[in-house]
This record gives C-alpha cells, sequence and structure tokens, in this order.
C-alpha cells in the first residue's frame, strides 16, 4: 500500500513528530515494514529522541555547521538558472544533506518497532511550507493461503 501524508510547516527549521501518523497507519499489519520518503530536496528525516532540548541543540549545531548568512553558489542566481520567485536557499540544501530522505521501520504486531525512546521526525529546513509531502509504502507479509 502507498499513501502521501501532506504536511505544513510554521517555522524554518522545525522537527515535526510524525510518529503517531505513522503508527495509525499500520495498526492492521500484523508483520511488514514501513518506507518513509520525502519528495523535497530541503527537508530530511530523522529518528532519534522527541526531547525539546535536543531538538534545540539540534537546530543550533545545523546554523553552526551551514549558517545561514554565508555564501553559497546555489544562491548565486546569476551563475544559474533559476525560477522567478526561487528561494535564496543553499543553506537548505546542505542542511538536508545532513539527514536521511528515506526511512525503513520494521512492524510487528501493529507497532513500529522504533525503541523505547525513538521518534520518526519530518525536518523541514527551509520553512515555513505549505504540502510538504511524504511517500509512505507499506509492505506486509500475507498470510498463507489455505489449501
Amino acid at each position: 500500500m502507498i499513501t502521501a501524508l501532506n504536511l505544513s510547516t510554521k517555522e524554518n527549521i522545525e522537527f515535526a513528530d510524525i510518529t503517531e501518523r505513522l503508527e495509525s497507519l499500520v495498526n492492521d499489519v500484523n508483520e511488514g515494514y514501513i518506507v518513509v520518503f520525502t519528495q523535497h530536496t530541503t527537508t530530511g528525516l530523522w529518528i532519534n529522541e522527541a526531547e525539546q532540548g535536543l531538538i534545540k541543540d539540534m537546530k543550533r549545531k545545523l546554523e553552526e555547521f551551514v549558517p545561514t548568512e554565508h555564501y553559497y553558489e546555489h544562491d548565486d542566481f546569476k551563475k544559474r538558472k533559476c525560477l522567478e520567485g526561487e528561494r535564496r536557499n543553499g543553506f537548505s540544501h546542505l542542511r538536508a544533506a545532513l539527514f536521511n530522505s528515506s526511512l525503513i521501520i520494521p512492524i510487528k504486531s501493529g507497532k513500529l518497532m522504533l525503541g523505547k525512546y525513538q521518534s520518526v521526525f519530518f525536518v523541514e529546513l527551509d520553512g515555513p511550507r505549505e504540502n510538504r509531502n511524504l511517500i509512505v509504502q507499506i509492505c506486509s507479509k500475507r498470510k498463507p493461503q489455505s489449501s
């Protein structure tokens, strides 16, 4: 089964916990796995602890590793062909390279097999934005056919 999840974000850098949304999709799956894929080059996926201090630390580190106020060739519109209204977001693309664009999570008895402190995050790196899309595919083991 393939489905799409649509998200809107409110912050430039946002860690949206999507764990419950994903769990609601797998509650009838006995055994299998879920694949989650972001369709955007300035977003990512991340599995980690849903603790606000950690999220704040990560936002600070992203700014430290890839500062917003820096020269990026991606943003030099004289050097490349750009669409009208395109954002200067070279930093967002570079930050996205630090995250996954897809995840695979095992499912057992209708539950994601995440660790005790693990949550799944959609990471917005160029927000705020409307209509961010995740593609979700659920692969489940079929029950054997009785003869």
